[in-house]
């Protein structure tokens, strides 16, 4: 929120901007410049491709919006503030007069070298998206083909996870991965410490074994993929089963994991499916509301159309065969969170008008009304946690007014059109909170 009140008795309006607030957009008109008097903002411009790129910071002393007003050209990139901030806004005119005493040479000077450097600053933000691009297309789509070889070493890199509560089993299969060139490997024998582990470390590859209980294991999957228990969302899950049940099959897809193993297993068994997964490449993956991980065909949102779709980094493959560093697996994996986050509040979305169509008090239909409004309580409390990971100060408050609605609601004996409109206007507002890309 921006607050247009002169805070000062400078001649020039000293204006606060809270968090995450535009000082001013891209294409703008300029009317003024800023100096940053306290806190600190982020300078983007959009890309070739329409992506924003983070081009530079400025805090306290810093000058921002000086190119536009100057050149009288239309805001070259978009000002937002990190911190609250306090910025004095010196305007367009005043601009104007300082320069009408300027040498004709220097101010034709100045007009020059702001306009070279506008210039310069397209060219550096094409080039940026051009070359993170190419970096990106290493870690999301490493494919390779039958013919090409993994890299042996690639083994040595990949953090791997082994959760099998048979110890003979567990101790056998982590002495031959660590002979075929494995050395990061963390076995656990107890299914409450994966997700621990999950969370402590940044994970590449993690085979569970089914004997844990087909319920538990699910559950674990499914908060690993929801990001609810895992640094890594997107690790490659394979889970061993001596069941050849079909139904059993599904259940263990549908939560999340990528492939079965079929028990008895060898180490050869083991080592083919992995360097099997590696040749395919990179993996699509869909979100639903509830339902995060590997395409699986028919997934369908709850307005019935197709399922949103991305492809996250897959750092198991980009490890076994391509020399990527831990930092820019890590980086490319934080990235790729919030990107889901942003999806996931997404369907949240849907769901909640869905929910609130559904309490309509004309549409003639029986209601539990408390359930459903628990239901909507419950979206809230998952999509708070979610605004909080990216930052979106504006939504987590919106959720916590919207769900003071829900309860006052609950207590009432009658839930009637007026109830029902003030509900539908939470959800505008909460709607209105969240950040135009979501």
């Amino acid at each position: 929120m921006r607050d247009n009140s002169v805070v000062s008795s400078q001649p020039y309006s000293v204006i606060r901007f809270n968090k995450n607030t535009p000082l001013f957009k891209e294409g703008e008109k300029a009317d003024c410049a800023y100096i940053i008097k306290k806190g600190s903002v982020k300078i983007s411009k959009r890309g070739p491709s329409g992506k924003n790129i983070s081009i530079a910071t400025a805090s306290k002393g810093g000058i921002v919006g000086e190119m536009a007003v100057v050149s009288d050209n239309p805001r070259s990139a978009t000002v937002i503030a990190v911190e609250p901030v306090e910025a004095i806004a010196v305007s367009k005119e005043s601009f104007d007069r300082r320069l009408e005493g300027v040498d004709p040479f220097l101010h034709s000077l100045i007009t020059t070298v702001i306009n070279r450097l506008r210039k310069t600053s397209d060219h550096t933000v094409a080039l940026y998206e051009k070359i993170q691009a190419t970096q990106d297309s290493e870690l999301k789509s490493p494919y390779i083909t039958k013919k090409a070889k993994i890299n042996k070493n690639g083994f040595s890199k990949i953090n791997f996870l082994l959760a099998d509560p048979n110890r003979q089993t567990r101790n056998g299969l982590r002495s031959s991965l660590f002979g075929h060139g494995f050395r990061e490997i963390c076995d656990i024998s107890n299914h409450f410490k994966i997700a621990e582990e999950m969370t402590r470390k940044h994970y590449d590859l993690a085979i569970l074994d089914a004997a844990f209980g087909l319920k538990e294991l699910n559950g674990i999957i499914q908060d690993i993929r929801h990001a609810k228990a895992s640094k890594n969302p997107f690790v490659t899950i394979l889970v061993m089963t001596e069941s050849q049940d079909k139904e059993v099959h599904q259940t263990l897809r549908h939560a999340g994991c990528d492939e079965i193993l079929i028990k008895p297993l060898s180490l050869m068994d083991i080592i083919n499916k992995i360097e099997e997964i590696s040749q395919n490449g990179a993996r699509t993956f869909v979100v639903t509301r509830d339902y995060a991980g590997p395409d699986r065909t028919g997934f369908k949102g709850d307005d019935a159309k197709e399922a949103p779709q991305f492809s996250p980094p897959n750092t198991f493959v980009a490890k076994l065969t391509r020399n990527i560093s831990e930092e820019r697996v890590e980086t490319a994996v934080q990235k790729a969170v919030l990107k889901f986050n942003a999806m996931k509040i997404e369907r949240h979305m849907v769901q909640i008008n869905w929910l609130i169509q559904k309490l309509d008090p004309t549409n003639g239909e029986p209601i539990d009304r408390f359930y459903l409004l628990d239901r909507i309580n419950e979206v809230l409390d998952d999509l708070t946690e979610r605004s909080k990971e990216n930052q979106f100060d504006g939504s987590i408050k919106s959720c916590k007014d919207m769900r003071a609605l829900i309860n006052d609601l609950k207590s009432n004996d009658n839930f009637d059109l007026q109830s029902w409109q003030q509900l539908g206007m939470s959800q505008n507002n909460l709607q209105k909170s969240l950040p135009s890309t979501v």
